[in-house]
């Protein structure tokens, strides 16, 4: 699940192109070594990669946000990212791209990094969970998320049809079955559904 989470994150900074050639230079072992550092706020990963001509290296770094999951910095050493850095928030170029499937694989094949990952994942859970209700409100998500008291939800699902361009439209609705007849609009479905599992 956590590969999952990492990998929607960071294919949100990364066009196929770049994907490619990532993992063409990850084929072709030109990733020197790679560093991970997981502590409470982020997740850093550093490495050195060898360009394909194999006359340079270049440092990479990205940095994702523990709580969010979220990519909040990246960095290498190549003209690309020199040149395209300030064009989009948390560029990638290949190198940066390579870096990031290495350490895919470093979750398969290194248990103690998987459950070091694991652990950031369920402190961070409980920690929000044991916030006050004051700073939260009494909103439905957090009624999820504790394990106390499971309530039954329900759902409902509107179905409209697009008079001008007959494209079918889907509203989902979520609320509490015992509570009231209060329903809530889900705007983000993907987002609902990695905090459902979170």
């Amino acid at each position: 699940m956590i590969k999952q989470i990492l990998t929607e994150s960071f294919n949100k900074n990364v066009n196929n192109a770049t994907r490619i050639k990532g993992n063409r230079i990850l084929k072709n072992d030109l990733i020197k070594e790679i560093d991970i550092n997981i502590d409470d706020d982020c997740i850093n990963i550093n490495s050195i990669v060898v360009s394909e001509s194999l006359f340079s290296e270049y440092g990479c770094s990205i940095e994702f946000d523990n709580n969010t999951k979220e990519v909040i910095d990246t960095y290498c050493g190549c003209l690309d990212y020199e040149k395209n850095e300030f064009k989009k928030d948390n560029y990638c170029c290949k190198h940066i791209a390579a870096t990031f499937y290495e350490f895919l694989n470093r979750i398969d094949d290194d248990a103690g990094l998987r459950s070091k990952l694991t652990n950031a994942i369920t402190d961070n859970t409980i920690s929000n969970n044991g916030r006050s209700s004051e700073i939260y409100g009494d909103n439905l998500l957090s009624s999820l998320f504790e394990d106390k008291d499971k309530e039954e939800l329900k759902f409902e699902v509107i179905l409209n049809k697009n008079n001008w361009s007959s494209k079918i439209q889907a509203e989902f609705k979520i609320g509490l079955k015992n509570k009231s007849n209060k329903m809530y609009i889900m705007r983000d479905i993907n987002n609902f559904i990695l905090s459902m599992y979170n």
